[in-house]
Formats: C-alpha cells, structure tokens, sequence
C-alpha cells in the first residue's frame, strides 16, 4: 500500500494516529525553510521563540513523523480519558536550526 503525500495535509491536522490513539499533528512552522538566502538575523528571527526551530531539509515530513512516532512509543504515551495533561520530552536535537533543547508534547 502506498504510504499518502504527508505535504497534502493542512497544518494542524493529523499527519499519522497511532495504534495508542494519539496523533501526529502537522505543524508547518517547524518545517525546514531554504537558509542558503537568508542572513544571520533573518535566521535568527525565523527560528526564535515565535517562529519555532526548523528541521534540516534532509528531515522530510515522512522521516520526522516516524522518528517522533518512535520517541513517543519509546516513552509509552497513551491518551489519559477524563482529564487534561500534558507530558514533555526533552532532548538535544541536533538535525534543527538552531540546534537546542527540543520538546514534544502529549495533552
């Protein structure tokens, strides 16, 4: 079966749900940008607190999905019925612009 075109997906829906129940959201703002015309600030600006660090272009949506679907299993996140949390993983990413602390979220 042919796997469906990730980049179709309007931002903020489901990319992937796993069999836990829980989905992979699209969130285009961290997707990787062309830097080769950019300048020191315009990277800076582009990947601050606002607009969020961007993946190498080499990390395409397909790539990223499955590697955050691996992490979330690896820490065994399931939805919790009946009340709002939110977990957070954190870890040195250093396949983002700027390389830092990087975060995923459950809740």
């Amino acid at each position: 079966m042919a796997r469906q075109d990730l980049s179709a997906i309007p931002n903020r829906e489901p990319l992937r749900r796993l069999a836990s129940g829980l989905e992979i959201a699209r969130a285009r703002k961290h997707e990787p940008i062309d830097f080769s015309r950019l300048n020191r600030n315009q990277i800076e600006r582009l990947t601050d607190k606002r607009f969020g660090s961007k993946f190498l272009p080499e990390w395409t949506l397909e790539r990223l999905t499955d590697w955050i679907q691996e992490q979330v299993e690896l820490q065994h996140w399931t939805p919790q019925s009946g009340r709002a949390s939110i977990s957070t993983l954190r870890f040195q990413n250093p396949w983002a612009i700027p390389a830092a602390s990087w975060r995923i979220q459950s809740g």
